[in-house]
């Protein structure tokens, strides 16, 4: 794995990034060259900066137009079971949802029928992300630089960040 990979890692926290044939730059030796780095190459990519930033005139609800936190297919329930569960987290529309209770390996996970008085995001065609903006951007300018191909999405729940880094140009 490339060294600005490991960087990668350590500063999203979140995806693994597996390195391939594309040519990475010399990787930074300090912090304030790996920042110098980050903020020219970042602010060079125009095609990306309009996708995050678009001007007011530019923006959309359309996530292949422009970063949004939600599509359009996502709906506000306010009856969701309160951990992740398979299926829709809304319990209107998957009742038996904490019958099927996600597990992690390191937590227990006590899923119980009574628990569903939580909001979240739900619809058949709904994918949603809690990253930034600008976290996506350091995400998509760091695998770049580090010549990444194929980004891993673990942990990630909505879905809607591994859709943006296909979008862009990775596999996901």
């Amino acid at each position: 794995l490339h060294p600005m990979a490991v960087t990668l890692l350590a500063l999203v926290g979140m995806a693994v990034c597996v390195a391939s044939a594309a040519t990475p730059v010399p990787a930074p030796t300090t912090n304030a060259e790996f920042s110098r780095l980050m903020a020219r190459a970042s602010s060079e990519n125009a095609t990306v900066l309009r996708y995050i930033y678009p001007t007011m005139e530019q923006l959309t609800r359309d996530a292949y137009s422009n970063w949004v936190p939600a599509t359009e297919g996502c709906d506000i329930k306010f009856d969701c079971w309160c951990y992740h569960v398979r299926g829709d987290m809304s319990s209107s529309i998957n009742p038996e949802g904490w019958k099927r209770c996600a597990h992690l390996a390191t937590v227990e996970t006590r899923c119980d029928e009574r628990d569903n008085k939580c909001r979240c995001f739900s619809g058949r065609r709904c994918l949603f992300s809690d990253m930034r903006p600008t976290k996506i951007l350091a995400v998509l300018t760091a695998a770049r630089l580090a010549g990444v191909e194929h980004i891993i999405e673990e942990g990630r729940f909505g879905g809607l960040s591994a859709f943006m880094y296909a979008l862009h140009g990775f596999r996901v």
